[in-house]
């Protein structure tokens, strides 16, 4: 091919390439705008993602108080929030659609652009919302221990020949040395991280030692306190003197001013104010007691035959914020006992924890109501106990 045929033949590609060079020089900024808006909603897709993790966990949190504190679900869902970034523009109705155990986070942010200022938008505004609910199961026997750290003796059931009629669970492990005991409903024990990210060793693992093998405990997520009660919940009928906390000493709580004569309660909350250094306890050691009456005292000890006591206020029969080892030494022989036996100690989020509430029953005793604690034992033999219809609630759970 002479050099003119080779010419001719690619004559235009001159004009051509400059053709494209054009054309891609139009076509840059249009290039270069839609790279810039597939930044900026990366950008805002893992923003908006942010934003709907930390609503759900401020919903969950809040979820945990409810229903028993709404102003507490307000505020723990507004402080995790805030952990999680977002301080501002958070709103939190509590309750929610006209229910007490749900509870709603919105969260809107100002999100700042990379190229879009070119468009005039320096930012946007994007929001999340989240539902919790916080749920009822069954009728609940025995709760025990929030969930601050790994222990095993959670529950420690040593007795043998009883019988639960109703759900028994631990937010750690349980220790299970008795044997021929009884549980009608669920025998549950905590497994997973905890709740709260304060809330002590975030690899926790809670083991089950079952020497009988005639229980059969499952894993569990954890359970919130069905209910909060503190000191003010239970204003004082009668008080004992700070240095006496014996019940069985002569006073107004007695029909009569004293024990002999009736062995009768009057109504009432019976408190022994002393403080927890102080290492003195409300006693009650006498056979044949009965009484509609709730005591109050930072640690209580009761023994005897033959008691008929009925809890009278909130359907509590012990109250203590005790953190002592006991906190409570209960020991009934035959009788009967009806009211919620409840020891705990600041809120449900706090790291400061309740004591132990010892049940040693005998002979045939029977107790109707829940037993909701930091730690629970059950000792003794031959006695029997009776969930009441105090609900147990579930784990918290994202509804919408």
């Amino acid at each position: 091919m002479d050099t003119q045929s080779f010419l001719k033949r690619f004559k235009f590609v001159g004009p051509l390439s400059g053709q494209t060079m054009v054309i891609f020089a139009l076509a840059l900024p249009a290039l270069i705008g839609m790279l810039g808006l597939g930044i900026d909603a990366a950008h805002m897709f893992q923003e908006r993602r942010s934003l709907q993790n930390a609503a759900d966990l401020a919903a969950l949190a809040g979820a945990s108080q409810l229903p028993g504190d709404p102003a507490a679900a307000q505020s723990v869902a507004a402080d995790i929030a805030a952990e999680n970034g977002f301080a501002d523009g958070v709103t939190v109705t509590v309750p929610y659609d006209d229910d007490p155990m749900k509870i709603e986070v919105e969260i809107t942010a100002e999100v700042g652009t990379f190229f879009m200022p070119a468009l005039g938008l320096p930012s946007v505004d994007i929001s999340a919302r989240s539902v919790a609910s916080h749920e009822v199961s069954g009728d609940g026997a025995i709760l025990a221990k929030k969930d601050y750290h790994c222990w095993e003796g959670t529950v420690t059931w040593s007795g043998s020949n009883i019988t639960i009629n109703g759900n028994v669970h631990s937010n750690g492990g349980m220790i299970l040395s008795g044997h021929d005991n009884t549980v009608t409903g669920e025998l549950t024990y905590k497994v997973g991280l905890p709740v709260y990210p304060h809330d002590g060793e975030m690899s926790c693992h809670h083991d089950v030692y079952d020497s009988d093998g005639s229980l059969d405990p499952e894993e569990s997520p954890w359970y919130d306190w069905p209910v909060l009660y503190t000191n003010a919940d239970f204003p004082c009928t009668f008080t004992l003197p700070s240095t006496n906390g014996d019940v069985t000493q002569d006073g107004a709580w007695w029909q009569g001013g004293e024990m002999d004569y009736s062995y009768t309660l009057n109504n009432g909350v019976i408190c022994f104010n002393a403080s927890e250094s102080s290492g003195r306890r409300m006693t009650l050691h006498a056979d044949g007691i009965k009484g509609n009456v709730t005591f109050r005292a930072k640690k209580i000890d009761v023994s005897g035959d033959n008691q008929e006591l009925i809890a009278h206020t909130n359907g509590v029969l012990f109250f203590s914020d005790s953190t002592s080892f006991p906190a409570m030494r209960l020991e009934p022989n035959r009788g009967t006992w009806e009211g919620i036996i409840y020891n705990f100690a600041g809120s449900p989020t706090a790291t400061v924890q309740g004591g132990q509430i010892r049940l040693e029953g005998s002979s045939g005793f029977h107790h109707s109501g829940s037993i909701i604690g930091w730690a629970v034992t059950l000792a003794g033999s031959n006695w029997t106990l009776a969930g009441n219809d105090a609900p147990v609630y579930q784990p918290m759970r994202i509804v919408e």
